[in-house]
């Protein structure tokens, strides 16, 4: 598979090690590519999660934009969350 051929997915907000406040926080970036299918933001608790809570999946792509908004109440005060944004294509690779 030629690299042109890899669907495009990045996190450009909120940025690593950022300290979010408030109700929800915005993520954006890029979501997209040849063969693009679908995306979904996800998000677990800790560095390494176990377990993964989708924020929103789409089936539009995003070039620099808004990816999701995460409702932030309900979540632990002072924990770290990972993100995580996959991409599938149309054969179902991500």
């Amino acid at each position: 598979m030629a690299l042109t051929s890899v669907p495009a997915a990045t996190i450009t907000a909120p940025r690593p090690d950022t300290t979010l406040g408030g109700s929800s926080a915005t993520i954006t970036g890029t979501a997209g590519g040849p063969n693009f299918a679908s995306y979904s933001v996800r998000y677990g608790l800790g560095l390494y999660p176990s377990n993964w809570t989708t924020i929103r999946s789409s089936s539009t792509a995003i070039s620099d934009g808004t990816l999701a908004t995460w409702n932030l109440s309900g979540l632990a005060d002072n924990a770290a969350y990972t993100l995580q944004l996959r991409v599938t294509d149309t054969s179902g690779n991500s």
